[in-house]
């Protein structure tokens, strides 16, 4: 109970931001990369750098996140800059509007509706990616490509679109007069919650999932340290 109490707590006083990027250009790209020691893997796995971004209104971080793009377009990885190699986040849009995420480690839940998480523990990229097209495939709606000129703007209304639903529903509230940030409500707190534990329990099944995309992949496959 109190581990639940915990992540209540958490939940309702944390604040959201709905990012507004903006490049950093190609000089910051080189050492963000490095750091990142994520592009030998994304490379084999035929993502491509687009590059180094930060949010323009925070100060504290140099680079919010570096981002990468498939060729074909369809699948959009955002790497955290505060985060390990395995906080990275694969995204597709699909035709009707909602975004499916994968990664290797837990986000959080999204209490909106237009976002579908799922988790492919101690995996490496190339299999969360196997699993994250997947997904794309066995979908409803058609996937849309990612346009490498509009990559920004896109992110900015995903997030924009998920805290006005949230919002909407009475599950969140802004805690700024420009709308930017955001935290949950009591009802919206206590989803998050109920999402959060589940999604603990069912941990075993994704532990088992996982284990399919490794032996599909072959012995050579393993998560990076």
């Amino acid at each position: 109970m109190g581990f639940v109490v915990v992540l209540f707590v958490a939940a309702l006083v944390e604040k959201n931001r709905v990012r507004v990027l903006e490049p950093l250009g190609d000089d910051h790209a080189p050492s963000s990369r490095k750091a990142l020691g994520l592009d030998e893997e994304a490379h084999r796995a035929g993502l491509l750098f687009v590059g180094a971004f930060r949010d323009n209104e925070s100060s504290l971080l140099k680079v919010n996140c570096s981002i990468y793009l498939s060729e074909d377009g369809l699948v959009m990885m955002v790497v955290p800059s505060a985060t390990r190699t395995i906080g990275y986040r694969l995204y597709s849009q699909m035709a009707d509007d909602v975004w499916l995420e994968t990664g290797q480690v837990t986000g959080g839940s999204d209490l909106s509706n237009y976002r579908l998480s799922a988790v492919l523990p101690d995996c490496n990229l190339e299999q969360v990616l196997h699993y994250h097209r997947d997904r794309v495939a066995a979908y409803d709606a058609e996937p849309i490509p990612f346009d490498p000129e509009t990559l920004i703007d896109d992110l900015y209304r995903h997030d924009r679109r998920r805290a006005e639903d949230a919002v909407a529903r009475g599950l969140a509230t802004w805690t700024d007069d420009q709308q930017r940030v955001w935290r949950h409500t009591l009802r919206g707190a206590a989803q998050q919650v109920t999402r959060l534990t589940t999604g603990f329990a069912n941990l075993g099944e994704e532990t088992k999932l996982a284990e399919k995309y490794k032996a599909m992949a072959g012995p050579a496959a393993s998560a990076p340290d």
